[in-house]
């Protein structure tokens, strides 16, 4: 009975180690750490891989939320949780072997997720992107993996965020070919109240909570859910998260009741693609664009149809101004006319604006003979007192197709000042890069404009991006877009008014908006959030492979086992 009764006691052991962490790779702490909890409660013997049968089976589930975790079918939710699989799966392998699964796994994800959203490149270059995608994005787990267990018990849990608020910073400085397109943040717009943290860190901030989530989460997964032996990271970001949740709600239960306003109105015809189009036929269009010169019985068929489209235009401007609106601004490059005829048509929005005393906001397309003379995508802000105010050309044309056909701006915001505040000026593809909006906040603007023209894929996510700069610069943002919804959102991120570009009916829409500025934090210290989760992570890198040097010093001088038996330096292996 006795010896049954050791064997019973033998497997269950063995079942308890497989469930929860095997000694392989002890490291001993290192006393020039920083005091970061490496010695409390919070910090078992570092052990990793940790055994877990259910191992591809989370990489599995991390690849399906992953789906919902960016681009088309985006679930907030979604996004918090992905992560926890990912890292989890990491830990239970060998760091090399846990990316190079992981990769595909990450790219099956985003391939998903954003097919049919990214205009350029052909299905080669997307799939091509997608791979690189996934093993770019493998590169934070694959570092928390080989870092994380090296660290104090705070520290450990801010390896991942932080390298994955640089990535994601340091890709926004990198020229005009996405912007901040895929920034973790975006996928949090409907959570007005996390929203708000934008006014001081931009999208950085709420990247790092999203992503310092997970690690606290498996911290607490390899104590066995004990919140007593993981109380200092718990801890950290319960009062992190609250504290952020708590302030967005008190901005948003304190907004300015006597601000002035004003009456606007969004305008956005049918104009660029579809039967609505300016063109008379496909073919017409591919001509032109590829550097044909048009005969005059198919400039003229062009005419007659930006005609009508001009007519709708003032007919629906004209309506708006009957209802109150001071300020109408158009979609992007809602009116086209030919180089030669944009001076008639400028005269015409001159007389328009002095007779209904309002500021009108001319969406051009400017259409040379031949398109290899490059074409004008622009705004010209008209007064009714002083006629064409100036002009407003696109600073950062789509990559691809439109890059090769436009005449590009200055990389300035245009700013004029009104007697309804300071409206700022950009078009489209210009909101999704924060660094170039940054000049509309410096400049003091009230009112920023950024007419657009989406398509349908792309029109809910760009509008939620859009979204961020009226937080971040604490301005109202007046965006009428043709292929999607034109909206105008407030300061703190509501939505004051929107029309879907497919509803029936009127192509405008009117609001009363405010003119003065909400002053933010951001304003002032611009991407200071994302610099420090640069230096934050490489500050971690260098502690990190510190430890491991000096654990392997230890270990050559003292020839440490793992429990296994095996010497420790191949124990931990790759």
């Amino acid at each position: 009975m006795t010896e049954h009764h050791a064997r019973k006691q033998d497997t269950a052991s063995e079942d308890t180690a497989s469930r929860h962490t095997v000694p392989q790779d002890t490291v001993p702490p290192d006393p020039a750490l920083p005091d970061t909890g490496a010695q409390d409660a919070d910090s078992s013997p570092t052990s990793l891989p940790y055994r877990d049968r259910w191992s591809y089976a989370w990489l599995g589930l991390a690849a399906l939320l992953g789906i919902f975790s960016t681009g088309r079918w985006t679930a907030p939710l979604a996004v918090w949780l992905t992560s926890v699989f990912l890292i989890r799966f990491f830990r239970t392998q060998r760091p090399v072997r846990a990316w190079l699964a992981a990769a595909p796994a990450i790219a099956l994800s985003f391939y998903v997720g954003w097919r049919g959203l990214i205009p350029f490149g052909g299905d080669g270059a997307f799939l091509g992107m997608a791979v690189a995608a996934g093993f770019i994005g493998g590169l934070p787990f694959l570092a928390d993996r080989v870092l994380h267990h090296r660290l104090g018990a705070l520290a450990r849990t801010l390896v991942f965020p932080s390298l994955v608020t640089a990535l994601e910073f340091l890709g926004t400085l990198g020229g005009d070919l996405t912007g901040s397109w895929g920034a973790t943040a975006y996928t949090q717009a409907a959570n007005v109240g996390l929203l708000q943290l934008a006014s001081v860190t931009g999208l950085w901030g709420i990247t790092f909570l999203v992503s310092w989530f997970p690690t606290v989460v498996n911290h607490l997964w390899e104590r066995d859910f004990d919140i007593r032996r993981a109380r200092v990271p718990v801890a950290a970001f319960a009062g992190v998260l609250a504290v952020v949740l708590l302030g967005g709600q008190l901005r948003l239960a304190l907004p300015d009741e006597t601000a002035p306003s004003v009456r606007a109105a969004l305008v956005a015809e049918p104009a660029l693609s579809g039967p609505d189009g300016f063109w008379p036929g496909g073919d017409v269009a591919r001509r032109y664009y590829t550097g044909s010169e048009l005969t005059e019985v198919e400039w003229q068929a062009t005419q007659a149809r930006m005609d009508a489209i001009h007519e709708r235009l003032f007919a629906a401007s004209e309506r708006e101004a009957a209802a109150g609106a001071r300020m109408i601004f158009w979609a992007e490059a809602n009116a086209q006319v030919r180089s030669r005829d944009e001076a008639e048509f400028l005269a015409r929005a001159e007389a328009f604006a002095a007779r209904h005393d309002v500021h009108l906001g001319v969406s051009l397309l400017v259409l040379p003979d031949l398109a290899t003379d490059r074409l004008q995508n622009k705004v010209v802000f008209v007064t009714p007192t002083a006629g064409v105010a100036g002009e407003y050309h696109k600073s950062i044309p789509v990559p691809g197709f439109e890059a090769t056909l436009l005449d590009r701006g200055d990389g300035r915001p245009a700013v004029w000042d009104t007697p309804y505040g300071r409206v700022a000026v950009v078009i489209c593809y210009d909101l999704d890069f924060p660094r170039l909006i940054r000049e509309v906040g410096r400049a003091g603007a009230d009112i920023l404009v950024g007419p657009s023209n989406d398509w349908q894929a792309i029109a809910p996510l760009h509008l939620e991006m859009a979204r961020f700069r009226a937080v971040e610069q604490g301005v109202t943002l007046l965006r009428p877009a043709t292929g999607g919804t034109s909206a105008a959102i407030g300061p703190y991120g509501r939505t004051l008014a929107a029309l879907d570009f497919r509803s029936e009916g009127d192509r405008s829409v009117g609001v009363v908006i405010p003119t003065r500025r909400t002053p933010t934090a951001y304003t002032l210290l611009g991407d200071v959030a994302g610099w420090i989760s640069v230096g934050a992570s490489l500050l971690f890198l260098a502690l990190g492979f510190r430890a491991m040097r000096r654990a392997r010093r230890i270990r050559r001088k003292t020839g440490v086992l793992t429990a296994g038996g095996a010497p420790a330096e191949v124990a931990a292996g790759s």
